[in-house]
């Protein structure tokens, strides 16, 4: 069986803080930026990379 593995990453971390967790299968998001927060989900299969979905949250009204 070959492996798949799946990696979240956070993108516009000015601070280069870790701003996410990942774990059970939920992903929480710590904000301090009024930047809008854009998390890419990247999978890796066979050796290559692939961003198949990405995410946008801006909650700033």
């Amino acid at each position: 069986m070959k492996e798949l593995s799946i990696h979240l990453y956070m993108l516009n971390d000015a601070d280069g803080d870790e701003i996410y967790s990942f774990q059970n299968g939920e992903v929480t998001v710590r904000r301090s930026s009024e930047e809008p927060t854009r998390l890419v989900l990247r999978v890796n299969l066979h050796g290559h990379s692939y961003s198949p979905v990405a995410f946008v949250y801006n909650d700033n009204k």
